[in-house]
């Protein structure tokens, strides 16, 4: 049997994990994720593309974002795809009273554009991260906004999948 002092570290051990472990899924969960298929002479192909981990580190002063994407191409020739995975960052100067950015600045962005080509009746999937450096910032307030998207068309046919902005908001303070 344990003892009172025992339970209650038993208690705060459990709790503890289980706070950690939300914290992990709900990253986890929050990734901006899309699929879909090609239209037109296209309905045999696929493409899922993902956004996620956007975050700022206090430590190395850089924001980071995920980008992964999967492309199935069942038709039977070559296609040239565009994958696209865009990481911006903004200053929030004010929001308004149901807390919507009404004024902003830019801070910087970093875009990556890839020609990718998938073999016919084939797959392919990569993954790729995104970052500023936010070394020397005013402090204050900034969001980053990330999204991954794949394009491919030829005639007839097209498929384009692009996830939603995945945003996260973080702070700048004077110590830092």
């Amino acid at each position: 049997m344990l003892q009172k002092g025992e339970k209650i570290k038993l208690l705060t051990l459990i709790i503890g994990c289980i706070l950690a472990i939300s914290l992990f899924v709900g990253n986890i969960v929050q990734a901006a994720t899309n699929s879909g298929g090609g239209v037109g002479d296209l309905p045999t192909c696929w493409a899922n593309v993902e956004v996620d981990n956007v975050r700022y580190d206090p430590v190395t002063q850089r924001t980071y974002s995920c980008h992964w994407y999967e492309i199935l191409n069942y038709l039977d020739r070559k296609l040239l795809f565009t994958y696209e995975f865009t990481h911006g960052v903004r200053e929030v100067l004010r929001r308004n009273n149901r807390g919507e950015v009404i004024q902003e600045r830019f801070v910087g962005q970093s875009q990556t554009f890839l020609a990718i080509t998938v073999n016919a009746n084939d797959s392919l999937d990569q993954c790729g991260g995104q970052g500023i450096s936010m070394s020397g910032r005013r402090p204050g307030q900034y969001e980053i906004k990330a999204y991954t998207a794949v394009r491919t068309a030829i005639q007839g046919g097209r498929l384009e999948v692009q996830t939603d902005d995945e945003v996260a908001v973080f702070w700048i303070f004077e110590n830092e």
